[in-house]
């Protein structure tokens, strides 16, 4: 740049340095503060961070569009990695606006692998997927993450057996029988039958387009198999939030999330409202390792007068070592069960900021 600026003198560059200063501040702020001091050396101007603004039609991605295009698993699989150690670093990170010290610590850190790195990222995304893609950017231009996901391994062709040939079975022409002579039958009236009205979503999920059924045959196939449910940005992953994020992304990331009312005052809730426990005094879903769990409601059940006498929920979750007093957490896949009272008193509907 300096040498280009030398050659062509800054009042002709002047415009395109300090659109790509202020660019480049965005990304790398000490880098750049570095950068404009060389060149004020080198040819005695100061020359200012400013963004030049885009060419007309220009539209800025939508935050889901980035997601979308984001690698899903920068830094690979996060199995063998220390899950406790990875959420307490994911927690620290999740505090920042920038990760260009955390660029520099992990680059000169022997003991952050893949694995460990993957595992940050995860619960990263699990909490906040736009700066757990904010992190794996600026891991990638560092040459520490990938810029694109890891090929799935190929599916080894299979090799259909030949369809045995058979010859079509001798068929014989019956003999015709006379019909018999209709007895005269009496038409009755018909009434429709009654329009099956679709069920008014509950507190919280008045923006909510959901499938039900799709919901509860995913949660059986699932649960039939021992599998976890992820999709989108959260794709891999085994924690409660991304069960609940695949079947309600209209509630946006737990940083979107507030407390609603709870189970047992809520009369309204139907199937596909999602529950939530452990929020902090304020209503926020905190990003905790413990203490907190999010669910999707499965089933609803009503006595006669048309108060919740029973709630069954999906859920999931993943695995965690053994810290301190506590004893170490195995992973559970999908499942689906009935809340007892005590869990309908303690659950919250999860609702989304306006």
């Amino acid at each position: 740049m300096t040498n280009r600026v030398g050659t062509s003198g800054t009042d002709n560059l002047r415009p395109d340095v300090a659109d790509l200063l202020g660019r480049f501040h965005k990304i790398d702020p000490d880098k750049a503060e570095g950068l404009r001091t060389l060149l004020k050396d080198d040819h005695g101007e100061d020359v200012p961070f400013r963004v030049a603004p885009l060419g007309e039609g220009y539209r800025e991605p939508t935050d889901d569009e980035k997601l979308a295009k984001a690698p899903k698993t920068p830094f690979g699989s996060a199995q063998g990695a220390d899950r406790w150690a990875a959420g307490n670093m994911a927690e620290v990170l999740l505090g920042k606006g920038d990760y260009a010290d955390a660029v520099k610590h992990f680059s000169t850190d022997n003991s952050a692998t893949m694995p460990y790195l993957a595992a940050v990222h995860e619960s990263m995304r699990d909490k906040d997927p736009m700066a757990a893609m904010k992190f794996a950017t600026q891991m990638q231009k560092a040459g520490l993450a990938m810029a694109e996901d890891a090929p799935e391994p190929p599916t080894p062709p299979t090799t259909q057996a030949p369809t045995p040939v058979t010859n079509p079975p001798e068929t014989t022409t019956p003999v015709p029988t006379p019909e018999p002579t209709p007895a005269p039958t009496t038409l009755e009236p018909t009434t429709s039958a009654p329009d099956k009205q679709k069920p008014s979503p509950g507190n919280g999920a008045d923006a909510r387009v959901m499938d039900v059924p799709k919901m509860h045959q995913q949660v059986r196939d699932a649960q039939s198999g021992n599998k976890h449910i992820s999709s989108g940005a959260d794709k891999g992953s085994q924690e409660c939030v991304a069960l609940l994020k695949t079947f309600r992304s209209d509630l946006g990331s737990t940083k979107d999330w507030k407390a609603g009312a709870p189970v047992k005052d809520n009369g309204g809730i139907e199937p596909g409202d999602a529950l939530g426990k452990g929020f902090d005094k304020d209503g926020n879903y905190p990003s905790n390792s413990a203490g907190n769990h999010a669910i999707v409601i499965t089933e609803v059940e009503r006595d006669t007068s048309g108060k919740v006498v029973s709630v069954k929920i999906a859920e999931q979750w993943a695995a965690r070592p053994a810290h301190g007093n506590r004893g170490p957490r195995a992973a559970q896949p999908v499942r689906e069960r009935t809340l007892t009272p005590d869990e309908i008193d303690e659950y919250r509907v999860i609702e989304r900021r306006k």
